[in-house]
């Protein structure tokens, strides 16, 4: 079969890609050590669940573990880390701006600070997700300053 040939407007041509990403999907999360979590329904990479199959990540900044777990579960491109494995005392809640407040999530951002240096709004918990996020409830996300690998 040709799937050049098939249109996403074409039956056929849907059935043809949604087997195709889920095809590379089983093929390309195995190669990077991760396992698909169960109850995720779309067959898009941005909006799969993936918990990470066993392997130790770590969120670290300036040289310092601030997160660290094997009990991953990646959403929308970021690795959220469960709060028993963050260290909290590392974390400050910031003020809520317009923006955090419009979020459906309920987000709450943190400072991360090491060592008394601030890595301003490097961290997040969303409060209170909407059922797509729920997978995500009392984990932490981390951006910007904070590498995790």
């Amino acid at each position: 079969m040709r799937y050049r040939n098939l249109g996403r407007d074409d039956a056929r041509g849907r059935v043809a890609l949604y087997a195709i990403r889920i095809m590379a999907l089983r093929t390309i999360a195995p190669m990077r050590g991760l396992t698909l979590a169960s109850g995720s329904a779309s067959p898009y990479f941005k909006n799969k669940t993936i918990a990470d199959g066993g392997r130790v990540m770590k969120a670290s900044v300036d040289g310092r573990v601030v997160a660290q777990s094997e009990d991953i579960v990646v959403r929308q491109g970021y690795q959220y880390f469960p709060s028993a494995a963050v260290r909290m005392d590392w974390l400050e809640k910031t003020e809520r701006t317009e923006s955090d407040l419009a979020c459906p999530h309920g987000v709450q951002f943190y400072d991360v600070v090491v060592d008394g240096k601030r890595h301003a709004r490097a961290a997040w918990s969303y409060e209170a997700p909407q059922p797509k996020m729920a997978q995500v409830k009392g984990r932490f996300g981390f951006w910007k300053d904070v590498e995790v690998r």
